[in-house]
């Protein structure tokens, strides 16, 4: 009979009014909303860009992401169907890659088995000539009378990707000056 009268007196002493509420522990360091968001992701380690002219007219851009090393706007030679991109890309020493990025491209125009054309420049490139229906941009969606133009420099400092898009009526006129642009390609240019 003791017992559950103490704890009932336990209880009423509890719920009385002038009880001062338990204490709060802190927050954790671990669950604060600073260290609840993604930390921020380091920067790439800095590369020499390889050294490439790129035809006259055609304009530097910020690199839209940190995979692209370079990014150019080409412009509608003939002002017919809007204005193409060239990106550059850099991954490494990683030759075992080389054919898997054009493959992947060549996907990218609706072709399985991309023909490569190898030329001798400065280095040895790979570069394959497509024409269909672009789907490599998420934000705009397949988009129709496409031409990319991908190639692949085997530069000293490893494999550097070449990547031109735009309308067909765009890309085609700037082929002979782009393959002239990859030719010389070459040795890793100083940082700018």
């Amino acid at each position: 009979m003791l017992k559950p009268m103490l704890l009932a007196m336990a209880t009423l002493v509890s719920c009385a009014p002038d009880a001062p509420p338990p204490p709060v522990a802190p927050p954790s360091p671990s669950s604060s909303p600073a260290m609840m968001e993604a930390p921020e992701r380091p920067p790439r380690p800095a590369v020499d860009l390889i050294k490439f002219e790129p035809p006259a007219g055609w304009v530097k851009e910020e690199p839209a992401n940190n995979m692209r090393k370079a990014q150019y706007k080409i412009p509608d030679k003939e002002k017919k169907g809007g204005d193409g991109q060239l990106a550059v890309f850099y991954f490494g020493n990683r030759n075992d890659m080389l054919n898997d990025n054009l493959k992947r491209w060549a996907q990218q125009m609706g072709h399985d088995d991309p023909k490569t054309e190898v030329i001798q420049g400065t280095c040895k490139i790979h570069l394959v000539d497509l024409k269909g229906t672009y789907t490599g941009d998420n934000q705009q969606g397949p988009q129709e009378n496409q031409r990319m133009l991908a190639a692949v420099v085997e530069a000293e400092d490893g494999p550097w990707y070449f990547k031109i898009t735009g309308p067909a009526e765009t890309v085609g006129p700037w082929k002979d000056e782009v393959v002239k642009m990859l030719k010389t390609a070459g040795a890793a240019a100083k940082k700018e």
